[in-house]
């Protein structure tokens, strides 16, 4: 099932709790997307669990759930400009370079998504997080 929460991603927690809970689902059969200021534009990472690396929309689900033991994988949009405001940067428009970098990306996600699904976590994160791979 592929869910986007229609909240405000600051409250993402909500709408992730309700399908969890309405589905009876582990929350290791959890994978959020989401973007990553953290992340240089068009990498990925995949992690098992983890803190919310200040992220809110994490943080809202992980509030929700009460735990941090759940998959994310990160899409890098950043390098975040030190003198704007975070919420401006996530609103503005990808530039011609960065557009053609997240595409790319973008266009392995589906993959990494079969493979998570198909081998787990483990072998998700090696593909995912390599190199080559992107």
């Amino acid at each position: 099932m592929l869910v986007q929460p229609m909240t405000y991603m600051n409250l993402s927690g909500e709408a992730v709790l309700e399908v969890v809970q309405s589905r009876k689902a582990a929350l290791d059969d959890l994978l959020v997307i989401c973007d990553d200021l953290a992340l240089p534009s068009g990498s990925v990472r995949l992690r098992g669990e983890g803190s919310s690396g200040g992220h809110h929309g994490l943080e809202s689900i992980i509030t929700q759930l009460n735990s941090e033991k759940f998959p994310r994988l990160r899409i890098g949009i950043g390098p975040f400009p030190p003198k704007k405001d975070a919420s401006e940067f996530v609103l503005d428009p990808f530039q011609r370079g960065e557009f053609k970098k997240i595409a790319g990306v973008l266009e392995k996600i589906p993959e990494i998504c079969r493979i998570w699904l198909d081998q787990g976590i483990q072998k998700a994160m090696s593909a995912a997080n390599s190199k080559e791979f992107l």
